[in-house]
């Protein structure tokens, strides 16, 4: 007594292919991104780099950029962009020196220095 039996089959159809459809969106979505963010499609050497950018709140952050060679320092927040001052080459240099000695331990390192820690505590005690 099924008046539409071809609805179920017509409904699955729909589904399957905008699923198909979606995922094809999804896929050349992700390949543009990858192939804009190498730079693939733009040769050429890079005249913009962001080298380092902190956030100081909501939509508000300092970034250090590099602009055909010269170092800027700006301000950015949601409506304006602000120079706030240029860093010569060597001033940069001298602070990613200073960066490299302090790296961070990483997870491993950390763990066998704080389980060495403990061991030593611990022996300290016994002893």
């Amino acid at each position: 007594m099924n008046l539409y039996p071809e609805l179920a089959t017509t409904g699955l159809k729909m589904f399957t292919t905008l699923g198909i459809v979606l995922a094809g969106l999804m896929a050349v979505s992700y390949l543009m991104k990858r192939i804009l963010r190498k730079n693939i499609v733009f040769s050429g050497s890079r005249l913009i780099r962001v080298l380092e950018s902190n956030y100081l709140g909501t939509k508000k952050r300092i970034s250090v950029i590099d602009v055909g060679g010269k170092i800027l320092v700006v301000g950015i927040t949601n409506d304006n962009i602000t120079l706030l001052t240029s860093i010569e080459k060597q001033a940069l240099e001298r602070v990613q020196e200073m960066k490299e000695e302090k790296v961070p331990l990483s997870f491993p390192e950390w763990l066998q220095k704080i389980s060495t820690k403990a061991r030593n505590h611990v022996q300290a005690k016994e002893g």
